[in-house]
């Protein structure tokens, strides 16, 4: 969606590392003026492209990111007047100490490019706050974003039950094994298989977590055996012989369990810190709930 702004940005990086490295007593100035020249175009043209995203189509801790990082992209090219590209070839030649500002403008660009969700997109993903490890609450918001925005909404159903399937079996993973006590509990489970908690398929998650009252046995039993199974359609053998088809139909049930495991667990967040695991912030206050999402459930 905006892979061709974090092209443009790329490139014009790409241009000012590469004349950095060929500069020297030998090097072509005329032929590295020329290149340097097309920097501050380059700039001016990201920043028209930035201009039309809508800061509302990022999720919601990248809109301020994105916003600032715009302003001070804007900010520098005023310093240089349209046309006059040899300033800027001046200052990049003589000012090396200079040279880090734009660069470091371009990847905060970059980065938060990343965030963005689409045009007409709102934000519209969900909080996974209820993940305890940080680094897979990032993995797991990525790969949401990539199921909501760019699988189901491009017909690839066999696709969107893997990522399904393997969000749920992310997120149930953190809810058993983050806090030490539900993990011993968990491993005590009866219906726990053998072996170390991170080689459990996600049936066996699910059994666990109901076992242990993490879900309700109830939602437990409503999952799909497509998104129980997921892993199968990894393999066309495997999927072959399971017997289950991957149509349009699994792919809205397989994000229909995803959706009410995570509205489910929102929902619970108070109860579990209190009766599983207390957080707290630095300093010893206790973390807020999470708002109570509404899901009938």
């Amino acid at each position: 969606m905006v892979n061709y702004i974090i092209q443009l940005a790329q490139g014009t990086l790409a241009i000012m590392d590469d004349v950095e490295k060929r500069m020297g007593p030998t090097a072509d100035s005329s032929a590295l003026s020329t290149e340097l020249r097309r920097v501050v175009p380059m700039c001016a043209t990201l920043v028209e492209e930035v201009r039309r995203l809508d800061p509302r189509d990022f999720l919601p801790d990248a809109r301020y990111e994105f916003l600032v990082a715009r302003l001070d992209l804007e900010l520098w090219l005023k310093q240089w007047n349209p046309g006059d590209t040899g300033s800027f070839v001046n200052q990049f030649n003589q000012e090396p100490k200079s040279r880090p500002a734009i660069r470091n403008l371009l990847k905060r660009i970059m980065a938060v490019l990343d965030k963005y969700g689409g045009e007409g997109w709102r934000a519209q993903t969900r909080s996974f706050s209820f993940i305890k490890d940080a680094d897979l609450r990032q993995i797991i918001e990525r790969d949401y974003k990539e199921l909501a925005l760019v699988l189901f909404p491009g017909g690839a159903w066999k696709s969107t039950v893997i990522m399904a399937g393997s969000i749920l079996e992310a997120i149930l993973f953190d809810v058993l094994a983050a806090d030490p006590a539900t993990r011993t509990k968990a491993q005590a489970s009866p219906v726990a298989p053998k072996g170390p908690m991170e080689d459990w398929r996600l049936e066996y998650l699910i059994k666990v977590a109901a076992d242990i009252g993490v879900l309700p046995a109830k939602r437990a039993l409503t999952f799909d055996q497509v998104l129980r199974d997921y892993r199968n359609f990894v393999h066309p053998k495997k999927e072959v012989r399971s017997g289950h088809p991957c149509r349009e139909g699994e792919a809205q049930l397989a994000i229909g369990g995803l959706n009410a495991v995570c509205d489910l667990l929102e929902s619970l967040w108070p109860a579990v810190s209190r009766t599983i695991h207390t957080h707290r912030r630095p300093g010893g206050a206790t973390r807020m709930p999470l708002q109570v999402r509404g899901t009938g459930l």
